[in-house]
């Protein structure tokens, strides 16, 4: 060896991923594990970066650390990327070439929680994170412990693809957040605060329920990015010009309850016809271009897509379908 090369440090034991699990809850649970008692003790060891509270979203530096975790746990960082965080759910609101920044960026992005990803997350996800109290009793009393699922983090998702109840991300009873910002903590079948335990609770109709399982399968990498033009061809042929007659249709099926925006000072909106504005005319990388459907957040892209077609197979055009099969 030469003289003065370091010794990366490697990770002797990384939890497995339990199924659907977040990679942040991952990190969560080797920090319990390992004893460390401070959070940026347990970034560093891992993504080599000094931070004094956790990220929100570990989704950055993924290259940095696949290299110091047990060679046999995963593949490759790429593989990480595509299982245990919510990058491929941007594909639902970026095009491909924004995806292969999103993705570069997760491979070797310096700061963690900020960096050229974090507008995308915005557009995707919860502002906490959010769990089904019948997933964490369950998990709780088979493992042992409860995580954060993937699938639960995504905006537009309100409840459990697999139980129908309602997701939360605060403590029903003293309005308590079930993970602090900055914290560590997984969920548990009781409120850290008041003790009181958190009560599955069912309020939805099964348009939402639906939705929920299509945020599942975004995450799978069914629709890898969304062809922007090919869609805006399929929704200009099945609504034609009458975009508020479906906006309308749409608000009486999921009701204002779901649809409305529950991010403050946010653009992100049901309002009027928000369809027809999600086609106004803009200039793209190759020139101005008129078909283009630019809906602002997942859960717009959903609701369209299951009040249209009903699943992602039906909305992906040819060229994503040739990428699925590859």
């Amino acid at each position: 060896m030469m003289q003065g090369s370091k010794i990366r440090p490697e990770v002797s034991f990384f939890p497995a991923p339990l199924p659907d699990e977040l990679l942040d809850s991952i990190v969560y649970r080797y920090h319990f594990l390992s004893g460390n008692q401070h959070s940026r003790d347990t970034v560093q060891t891992l993504y080599g970066a000094a931070v004094n509270t956790a990220p929100k979203l570990l989704i950055n530096r993924m290259t940095t650390l696949h290299s110091r975790l047990p060679r046999k746990l995963f593949a490759s960082p790429e593989v990480m990327i595509a299982e245990l965080t919510m990058v491929p759910a941007f594909g639902t609101v970026l095009d491909q070439r924004q995806m292969q920044t999103a993705h570069s960026a997760s491979l070797h992005g310096g700061r963690l929680g900020q960096n050229v990803q974090y507008r995308s997350a915005t557009r995707v996800m919860h502002a906490a994170l959010h769990c089904c109290p019948m997933c964490v009793r369950e998990e709780t009393e088979r493992l042992g412990v409860a995580y954060w699922h993937r699938s639960h983090q995504l905006d537009g998702v309100a409840v459990c693809h697999a139980h129908g109840c309602n997701l939360i991300s605060s403590c029903p009873y003293c309005d308590e957040p079930i993970s602090p910002p900055g914290s560590m903590k997984l969920p548990s079948t009781h409120c850290s605060a008041c003790k009181k335990p958190l009560l599955a609770v069912f309020s939805s109709n099964k348009a939402v329920a639906e939705i929920a399982r299509l945020g599942h399968q975004a995450l799978t990498g069914v629709i890898p990015y969304c062809d922007r033009r090919w869609l805006g061809d399929q929704v200009t042929r099945l609504v034609g010009t009458d975009t508020q007659r479906v906006c309308d249709e749409i608000l009486g099926i999921f009701g204002e309850a779901y649809l409305e925006d529950v991010l403050p000072h946010s653009f992100y909106t049901f309002s009027g016809d928000w369809i027809d504005h999600a086609f106004r005319v803009r200039k793209t990388w190759v020139g101005y271009e008129r078909g283009f459907l630019n809906l602002p957040s997942l859960k717009h892209m959903m609701v369209l897509v299951h009040f249209l077609f009903g699943s992602w197979e039906k909305v992906c055009p040819p060229s994503t379908a040739k990428q699925m099969v590859a």
